[in-house]
Order: structure tokens, then sequence, then C-alpha cells
């Protein structure tokens, strides 16, 4: 068998630091999302904003991490953040890729906007600080006026 020459040993080195970047890359991407959905599921929000922030360094594209994040903001109370948050994906994809936003995506800019619209700006909050929402995924009441 021949010996491999040194530039013939450096590219099927890159070639395989190439190929383990993108799986790892892809691995961490599944993992966030993994989390950001159990997340979800039990009203961490304020664990999920740095999560879906990196996640969307990663991949700009990737509704998923657009939509929890609109979603913590939304439930955190930050509408301004959550309403850009929407705005940001749409335009990105519509601009970028020439796409329309998913359902999900437009019923979260939906209830954003409802609460623009209707000078509303806080959720109604239970005993423990969180959104009362009959839930940790379900639409959230409001009470006040729209601000920071």
């Amino acid at each position: 068998m021949p010996v491999p020459r040194p530039h013939d040993q450096c590219r099927l080195a890159n070639d395989f630091v190439r190929d383990e970047r993108k799986r790892l890359r892809a691995c961490w991407i599944r993992g966030a999302i993994r989390l950001l959905d159990m997340f979800a599921e039990v009203g961490r929000w304020d664990e999920m904003i740095p999560i879906a922030e990196r996640g969307i360094v990663r991949d700009r594209y990737r509704e998923d991490f657009c939509f929890h994040l609109g979603t913590a903001w939304f439930q955190t109370g930050k509408y301004i953040e959550a309403f850009q948050a929407c705005q940001d994906y749409e335009g990105s994809i519509s601009h970028d890729r020439a796409m329309l936003p998913t359902r999900r995506m437009r019923d979260l800019r939906s209830r954003v906007e409802e609460v623009k619209r209707n000078g509303v700006g806080h959720a109604k909050r239970n005993g423990a600080g969180q959104c009362d929402s009959g839930g940790p995924n379900r639409h959230v009441t409001f009470n006040a006026g729209f601000e920071r």
C-alpha cells in the first residue's frame, strides 16, 4: 500500500474536520431545540432566551429558535422584543429565501400585535410570577398598557 503524501493527509484531515463540524453543529441544534421545548413545557421562559439567541446566531433561518425566542419574550411580558423577534425572522426568510412564515409564527405575531393594538402590555400574572395562561404553552390574557 502506498504511503499517502503530506498534502493528501492534510486534505483528508480537513475533510474529516469539516464533516465532523457539520455533524456537531447539527447535534447542538437538535439538542438546543429539545431543551427549548422542555423549558417551554414547564414555563422556564427566562432560561430560554439565551439559548434561543445562540441558536439564531448559529442558524437564523431555523424557525424553532425564532419561535421560542418570541414566545419567551412574550411570556415574560417583553412584547416589543417579542415583536422584534417575529419581525426579524419574517424579514430574513422573506428577503433571503422568498418564503412566508409558518402558521405558528404568524399566530405568535398576531398575539403580539393584538397586545399592541389593544394598548395592552403586561400579562396577568399568577402568584408565582408566571403568566396566567391556563398552562405553559397556552395563550396569555392581558390587562395593562403596551410598554417596554
